[in-house]
């Protein structure tokens, strides 16, 4: 039932992101893996026998892109070949639909380079010696030439 909800929980986002989606891209990844078991790392004893098995990993993505953020959702499924569904017990706590990636960026100011180019000693003064920005600079429009469409 859970995975279930969990669908129609990501069909739902989905379609409320798509509906003025400036970009909206899905991706579909498929990989099954075939592997044999005989003896990896130690020898087989003699009460083992070796192992053939087929995994599956299915990923359904969807990237939103808009001028103000940006969110990616992925829900995975992976099991067996030869097992039953995931909504049996044998197989709900090894195999399930999951959410594999779920993240989201806001986009605070478009123009904040805008406004580093145009003034320099802020751009140093929120800058670590390797070029990497490590705090979000508290900004006044009046103050930076008297430009209010920088922050608009």
């Amino acid at each position: 039932m859970t995975n279930k909800r969990l669908m129609a929980v990501a069909a739902l986002a989905i379609a409320t992101l798509s509906a003025g989606a400036q970009e909206l891209k899905f991706n579909l990844e498929y990989r099954p893996r075939a592997e044999l078991r005989s003896g990896y790392g130690r020898p087989l004893l003699d009460e083992e026998e070796a192992a053939f098995f087929i995994i599956q990993r299915s990923r359904l993505g969807a990237n939103y892109i808009d001028d103000r953020f940006e969110i990616k959702l992925t829900v995975q499924d992976s099991r067996l070949w030869g097992e039953t569904g995931t909504n049996s017990e044998a197989t709900s706590t090894s195999s399930a639909l999951t959410m594999f990636e779920a993240n989201g960026t806001i986009k605070f100011t478009p123009n904040l380079k805008a406004i580093l180019d145009a003034q320099p000693i802020i751009e140093k003064s929120i800058k670590s010696a390797d070029g990497q920005y490590y705090v979000f600079p508290f900004l006044r429009g009046t103050t930076y030439e008297g430009n209010l469409s920088l922050f608009s």
